[in-house]
Parts: structure tokens; sequence; C-alpha cells
């Protein structure tokens, strides 16, 4: 028999693992599945709101087994379902899912995800509920209040998702990865068959009725009304969490494992708010949520009014603060609010229901209905209005007062001055919408900013004294009234839905936009000392440009100058002896490949969303396709598996153009991926890689990849920045069979050879190490 003293180690150790195992599997599948999709972060949107919808299966198994079976019934029951599993591992992609080519994959996705991970991640699911539910059996001294043992599962959670990308995925592949969580797995059953076994001898019934004394502050008497209030606090910061996570990765900057820290800080606040003795006071936390609110309201609102733009850490500080805090708050209720024992698995039951409808809202609802990021913005709103309401003892005081005292014209006022607040909730919103109805405060805030960024320099005090009046005048008014959550709330939405109006309607500056499932794609034009220019951008990330007069739109812009390293090989290649009938490029952008290579060879661009060939085709806004593209193809999909649908020997040059962005789809820089390259090649062709990124230092991985295949490379790294003529920096590397194949680069432009790295593993489908590719300081 187990000794008592280790009942608790046991449980919160078998809670620990359980969690570990389940944030563990997330980004390992997920990996798993990026060669057939592409690097995009709609795929781990998606997959977050399969895991929550089966971690919400999960809680309801354990509701309606602990209240239909009893329990020694359920633990036979579980068992069962635990050595089932056993048939499902180790985990891995179902084999003969091809991943569609035209409309969004997510229903494809989600079924994939359901048969390689859905029993183990259902199973698995159900643990914190189920044994927190057991451990208010046992008799040990907490078992009358055992939710301080969420708070261990939860960091069992962050272990696991910031131990992930730091150390698993850098040493162990994918293959291996799976057996080791299948052994995870087992350790993990036996825990929990321990943990059964441990109450089936000590089993304490203890069933408090709403008549009951509470423990603690645990709620005995629980309303619908309660139980609507636990459904929208566990909403609101999930949709927040991938609101904030989509907001910086596509309006701020776009750099990898960007979704890494927000789910973390959501995570630490239920660590923080269950433990038994919480670190931080409830109080403070609802003072910190409104002063880091307002500072992501002004976040959104400067620039879009015409201000200078802040530095990119701190624009992650302020928005990761205001999710912190924002889920500490809402979280905070939660823990208050939390009922006694009896119905535990009802609790767990609806967070866990408030967290699939707030994931499937952001990630799967908003894509379809907007076009851009406006489900942060409408998160934070939600987020405001669920404060709780203050205490306000004087006006309480009063109001004993008149009714003790039977003072009617006391109790009157009181009452009158009760209506009165509630109708200034709505009248001071109302007020401040009227007049930015029309926009015209809002046009003369923006005009006067814009008017005063051509005047005056925006760096030094010019530029900090100008945002400080604007963060007064925004500001101040939410200050005041944070102490009432309905005015509060409704001010910011005014705020946001008013002066941010740029954000959504674009201003005069955006042509177009479109959001997919891969990403949200805009068209802007801007004007230069050169002239005026369309811009393509994939979140934050220039994709392309072009001008817009008809005389020198042919001309190849941003990586592409003919003075650049993509211009130097394609005029060392027309200049050469060398011959094809056809070329295969890998990411379409604008198009402006088909003006930079001028050879009689046939065209065929590889492109993941057909949004984006769209874009390249719309005369309104770019002629690269129209201009030079009569012979040119576009085949969408992903490009590494259409590329392995063609003949072989049926390319002269293949150019892999698709790592500018932040998450690079790294199945197309595999050694797999590299032989398969080979075969598409004719003899004595070429392999372009365009490796320019802010975030990754991609060279020794294709150093690498060359060695490996017994290939030689050239690399070139262009540092030219003019932002006038929308000439940007670029590397790109050249490989090639031999050396003399090579030899048309020798013409004097500064390509230098590109050496395997020792220190970096080559990349395969089964292994690669994003860590150790990040520039820590991007160019």
């Amino acid at each position: 028999m187990l000794s008592p003293s280790l009942v608790l180690p046991l449980y919160t150790g078998t809670l620990f693992l359980s969690a570990f195992l389940l944030f563990s599997v997330q980004p390992m599948f997920t990996k798993m599945v990026l060669p057939s999709l592409g690097g995009s972060a709609a795929v781990w949107n998606t997959a977050v709101v399969f895991f929550q919808a089966t971690l919400l299966a999960g809680y309801l198994y354990a509701h309606l087994t602990t209240r239909l079976l009893g329990l020694r019934r359920q633990m036979l029951v579980h068992g069962a379902l635990l050595l089932l599993v056993f048939t499902a591992l180790p985990i891995s992609m179902a084999q003969g899912w091809i991943a569609p080519t035209d409309g969004s994959p997510v229903i494809w996705l989600v079924g994939l995800l359901g048969l390689s991970v859905g029993l183990p991640f259902f199973a698995i699911s159900a643990t914190a509920p189920l044994l927190q539910k057991w451990f208010s059996h046992t008799d040990h001294p907490s078992a009358d209040d055992p939710y301080f043992l969420y708070g261990g599962s939860n960091l069992g959670s962050l272990v696991a998702l910031l131990g992930y990308p730091i150390l698993i995925e850098p040493l162990i592949g994918l293959r291996a990865q799976g057996w080791a969580w299948s052994v995870g797995y087992a350790i993990l059953a036996a825990g929990i068959l321990a943990c059964g076994a441990f109450l089936w001898g000590r089993y304490r019934d203890t069933q408090p009725t709403e008549a009951s004394e509470p423990v603690g502050h645990l709620i005995q008497k629980v309303t619908w009304m309660l139980r609507g209030r636990w459904l929208l606090l566990s909403l609101a910061p999930s949709a927040l969490l991938l609101g904030v996570t989509l907001h910086i990765g596509t309006d701020i900057a776009a750099a990898p494992f960007l979704w890494v820290v927000p789910l973390a800080l959501y995570l630490l606040s239920f660590v923080l708010v269950f433990a038994r003795r919480p670190l931080f006071s409830h109080a403070w936390m609802l003072r910190g949520q409104v002063v880091t609110v307002t500072l992501a309201v002004l976040a959104v609102i400067w620039p879009n009014a015409g201000g200078p733009p802040a530095s990119i850490p701190v624009l992650f500080g302020i928005h990761l603060a205001a999710l912190f805090f924002s889920a500490m708050a809402c979280h905070g209720e939660l823990a208050r609010l939390r009922p006694g024992t009896s119905r535990l698995t009802e609790f767990y039951l609806l967070m866990s229901l408030g967290g699939v409808v707030g994931g499937f809202l952001t990630a799967i609802v908003a894509p379809q209905v907007f076009d851009s990021v406006l489900e942060y913005p409408l998160a934070l709103i939600l987020v405001l209005l669920l404060r709780p309401m203050p205490a306000t003892p004087i006006w309480g005081l009063w109001r004993w007062a008149a009714n003790t005292l039977r003072l009617g014209r006391l109790q009157s006022i009181v009452t009158r001055w009760g209506v009165m607040s509630w109708g200034l909730d709505l009248a001071i919103p109302a007020a401040l919408l009227w007049m930015f109805a029309d926009q015209r405060w809002y046009r003369g805030i923006r005009d006067s900013l814009r008017w005063a960024a051509n005047t005056f320099e925006w760096t030094g005090v010019t530029g900090n004294l100008i945002f400080l009046v604007f963060v007064g005048a925004v500001a101040i008014p939410l200050v005041l009234v944070s102490r009432r959550p309905l005015r509060f709330g409704l001010v910011a939405a005014v705020a946001i839905l008013t002066l941010a109006i740029d954000l959504w309607s674009g201003g005069a500056y955006l042509l177009a936009r479109e959001r997919t499932f891969f990403g949200v794609y805009s068209v802007h034009t801007v004007t230069t000392r050169i002239g005026e220019f369309h811009v393509f951008l994939s979140g934050t990330t220039n994709h392309g440009a072009q001008g817009t007069l008809p005389t020198g739109r042919q001309e190849p812009l941003t990586y592409y100058t003919a003075d650049g390293p993509a211009g130097l090989f394609f005029t060392a290649l027309g200049r050469s002896n060398f011959t094809t009938d056809r070329m295969g490029l890998v990411g379409l952008g604008i198009g402006t490949l088909a003006c930079r290579i001028t050879t009689d060879a046939r065209l065929t661009f590889y492109e993941i969303d057909g949004v984006v060939e769209d874009i390249a085709r719309d005369q309104r806004y770019f002629h690269y396709l129209e201009d030079c593209g009569e012979k040119t193809d576009v085949v969408v999909g992903d490009g590494r598996l259409a590329l392995a649908a063609e003949p072989d020997g049926a390319f002269g040059v293949i150019v892999i153009d698709a790592f500018s962005s932040d998450a690079i789809p790294v199945h197309m820089l595999t050694a797999e991926a590299l032989q398969m390259y080979l075969k598409k090649l004719q003899p004595g062709g070429y392999m372009v890689m365009n490796i320019t990124n802010h975030y990754l230092d991609l060279a020794p991985v294709v150093g690498n990849l060359a060695a490996d295949a017994g290939l030689v490379a050239r690399i070139m790294e262009s540092n030219g920045w003019d932002p006038n003529r929308f000439r940007m920096p670029s590397t790109w590397a050249v490989l090639a069979r031999t050396e003399e194949d090579l030899s048309i680069l020798d013409g004097g432009a500064p390509w230098r050879e590109l050496k395997a790295d020792p220190t970096t593993a080559t990349w395969t489908d089964d292994f690669s190490n994003i860590v150790q590719a990040l520039r820590w300081r991007p160019f």
C-alpha cells in the first residue's frame, strides 16, 4: 500500500506529466503536418482549436463518468481507455492523406489530427479533472480544495511549451520523439493507475450539499448566471491569446516561435491564480490590466493616426503585457468563483467549453468574416467588459442607512443615483461615438500628426512630447472611467472602433487586402522621391513592389534588382551557353522573376495560395505577369509536392523563393527535398535559393545540404538598401553538380564558396533545428 505521505507527490507528478505530454504532442505533430501545408500560423491556430475541442471532449467524458458511473466503475472504464491508447502509438502522421490544393484545408487538417492523435490526446485530456476529483475523495488534508493541483498541471504544460523548441526539437528527430512520447505515456498510465489503486482502498465519500458550510472560498451554490460567467471568463482570454498572436505576427513583425511567448504567458496565469498562495494580488492584476490594455489600445491607434513607428520590442512588450494582465484578471476571477468539489468536473467542463468557443471564433470564424486581424481589438473589448464590478462601500453604506433608518428621501436619492450611474455607463460612450461618427475629430488628429511628422523630426524630444500629448488625449478618459467595467469597456470600444478606423479601412494608402488560411495579404501605394509604387505585403513581410508608371514598370525591384545576386545570376546565365526549355520557381509573389529571367524558357511558378496569384494578375496593382508572362504558368499547391509530380529532368533551373517570411517551409530545406530537386533538374542545371530572412541565418543550412548531396555551392549577399527605389538587401545561394557548372559566376561578381558548417546538423524530414538558425540580432 502506498504511504500517505506520497499521495500528494504522486498526484502532482502524474498531473504534471499528463500536461507535459499534452503540450509536447501539439508542436510535435504540427511539425509533422507542416510539410503538407507549408509554413503558416493558421496551421498552428487550427491545431490549437482541435486540441481545445478534444480537451473539451475529455472534460465532458470526465464529468459524465463521474456523474453516471460512480468512482470505482469510472476507474475501471478509464483504465480500459488508457490501455486502448497503446494501439494508436507511436504518434505518427496517418498514411494516405494528401492536402487539398484548392480552398481552405481546415476540414482536412482537423480530420488528420483526429485520426492520428485524437485517441491519445482524448485519453490524457481527462486526467486533470479526473485526478483532482479522485484526490478530493482521499483523506489528504488538502482534499477539500484540490484546485491547486490545476496550477501544477499547467506548470507541466508550460515546461513542455518552452522545452520543446529549446531542448526536444534540436536534439531528437520526429520519429524518435514519437517513440519517446510513447514511453512517457506508458509512465503516465502507470501513474494514473497507481492513483486509482491508492484511492480504491482509502475512498472517502464527501459530497457537500448546497446547504453545507463552504470550504474556504469555494462556492457551493451554483446558478446559471455563475455558469455563464465561468464560460465567458474562459472564452475571452482564449480569444485574446490567438488574437494577440496573430496581431503581433501580422501587423508588427513576423518572427519564429512568436506563438510560444503568448501561450506561455496564458498558461502561466493559470499556474499563478490557482496556486494555494497566489503570488500576485488579484486587485493589483485588475489595476495592471487597466494600464496595459490602455497602452495596447494606444499602440493600435498611434501608427494609424500618423505617429512614428515604435520599436518592435516595445510593441511586443505592450501587447504581451495586455494579454498577461487580462488573462490574470479573467482567470483570477475564475479561481475566485470556483465551486465546491461536488461541481469540480462541471467547472472544468465549462472552462474548457469557453476556451474552445473563444479559439473557434478567433481561428476559424474570424478569417472568414474579417480581412484583417479585427478579432484582437474585439477580444480586448470583451476582457474589459468582464472586469468585476468594484466594491462601492460609500454607496453601500448609504443604502444600508436608508433602509435601516427608513429615510425615504435618502433612499430615493441613492436609487436615483444608481439609475443615473447606469445611464452614464451608456451615455458617455454614446457621446464619444457621436463625436467620432463622421470621423472629423479623428481626421483632425491624424492630419495634425502627419503635418507634424512632415514638419519636425520625430526622433528626440519633439516626437516624445507629441506622443505624450496623444497618450494623454486617449488614456486619461479611459483611466477616469476604469472603475466601472461597463463604462470602461464601452469607452475603450469607442476608442478602438473610431480612432483606429484606418487599421481596418486602410485609409488612402491601402489598395486591397485579402485574408486566407495562409495569412493576411495587402497591397499599398507608397510615394517616394522617385515616384509612386505599389507594394505587396504578406503580414509585415515585403513580397514585391512595382512602379506605377508604364515606363520602367518592367524593372524588377526589391530582392530582384539588376545589381543584386538574382539579377547577376540570371544575367550570367543569359550570357553563357546554357540552354533549357523550362524553369521551375517555388513562390510567386507578384511575379517579379518573370521580368528578371529573359531567356526563352517556359516558367512554371508554384504558389501555395491561389489568392496570391489573383493579386499578382490584378492589373490594377501589378503588371509583371502581364508584361513578361507570355510563357508563364502558375500551379497552385505546395511547391515540394507539386515539383515531385513533375517528370525527372524537366527543369534547367529550379528557384526556391519561399524563405523570406517568419514561418519558413522547413520541408523545402531538407536532405530529402534536395534529392528530389536533383531528380527534376537536367544535367548541368542549377538550384537557386533566395535565403533572405530577417530572423534566420539559412546559409549554414544550405551549405550542409549541398555538402551532404555532393554539390558545390556559391553564395552572395547584397547589403544595398534604397527605400526610394525599393532596392532591398538579399542573400542568394546557387547550387550545381560540378565546379565547371558554376564557372558562369566567375566573371567578377562577389560570389563566394558556401561550405558546410560542422557546428550545424543537416536538416532532414525527421530533424530540423530552427533555434540554432536564429539571428539573435536581426539584420
